[in-house]
């Protein structure tokens, strides 16, 4: 599993590769919980909630963002948000069941384990 966040593609809606313009910055997704297909509808569903929930965050920066295979073979909506802590990105990656979310900072993209203690 963590070979595939490893090799996951961050794009912007128009499919372009897609970089954080603050930092830190955290990209989660609630879709596909606990990487389980579920079909677009029920994905968008997930995504929109997981956009009120961050809208309702004091002094919360949101982008639009997909995560998706190198070959593009599965994409998932993903929101990239700044100006909240990494426990709370971290918080709300357990919300919606995620193996994990990417941290954007100076050094890099590393990969956010949800599950571990």
């Amino acid at each position: 599993l963590a070979q595939v966040f490893a090799s996951t593609v961050l794009v912007d809606l128009q499919g372009k590769p897609w970089q954080p313009s603050s930092f830190p910055t955290f990209v989660i997704t609630a879709c596909c919980p606990f990487s389980e297909p579920l079909d677009d509808a029920a994905n968008l569903a997930l995504h929109r909630s997981l956009q009120r929930r961050l809208q309702k965050l004091p002094g919360v920066s949101m982008e639009e963002v997909v995560g998706m295979a190198p070959d593009g073979s599965w994409k998932e909506l993903s929101w990239a948000v700044a100006g909240i802590s990494e426990q709370q990105a971290i918080d709300l990656g357990r919300l919606y069941y995620q193996w994990a979310i990417f941290r954007f900072n100076e050094q890099g993209r590393a990969i956010l384990g949800c599950w571990q203690d």
